[in-house]
């Protein structure tokens, strides 16, 4: 593995609001870019629309873009443009389905890796009233600087899952 620069940047995000928070993302990104001149950026989980949609599940399918997307086309454009990869993590739309991923866009814009996170916090699960089905698979990827795994937010509550990442040989856990 050879040194990498990581920027992680938490923004205030607006409910639902896609393009306001993706407009905000990427000009804070821009701003990385500049100042700190990465090879990786890294978002909070579901920043496109944030956690708790705050609407039914049917209300929230109209909302929640499929993969690839707009979003995620946008997102690609900025990761060729600035040659930086980025973490997305934000909800896709499969069918009926809801999935919390986080997706790999590496440097010449690709979707090089989209891992669903497989441990939902209680509140977003569809049996008690959520919006999110679980996923089934740990992701990492190989990229120029090393092999990364892919969790998302209360999956590091069990360390199971990044003892496994690193048996596959993750030598940076986003």
């Amino acid at each position: 593995m050879r040194k990498c620069r990581v920027c992680c940047i938490q923004i205030s995000a607006k409910p639902l609001a896609i393009k306001d928070n993706l407009d905000k993302m990427l000009s804070w990104a821009s701003r990385a870019v500049i100042e700190s001149k990465p090879d990786l950026i890294v978002f909070p989980e579901s920043i496109t629309t944030t956690f708790s949609p705050g609407v039914s599940l049917n209300e929230f399918l109209k909302v929640v873009e499929q993969i690839p997307g707009p979003t995620t086309g946008r997102v690609a454009d900025f990761c060729r443009t600035n040659q930086v990869d980025v973490v997305l993590p934000m909800y896709e739309r499969q069918g009926n389905l809801i999935y919390n991923d986080a997706l790999y866009i590496d440097r010449s814009g690709k979707i090089i890796g989209k891992y669903r996170k497989t441990h939902l916090f209680p509140t977003e699960r569809l049996e008690h009233k959520g919006w999110s089905t679980p996923g089934n698979e740990l992701v990492t990827v190989d990229i120029h600087y090393g092999k990364v795994g892919l969790i998302i937010c209360y999956d590091g509550d069990f360390p199971e899952i990044s003892r496994i990442l690193a048996l596959r040989g993750a030598e940076i856990i986003v």
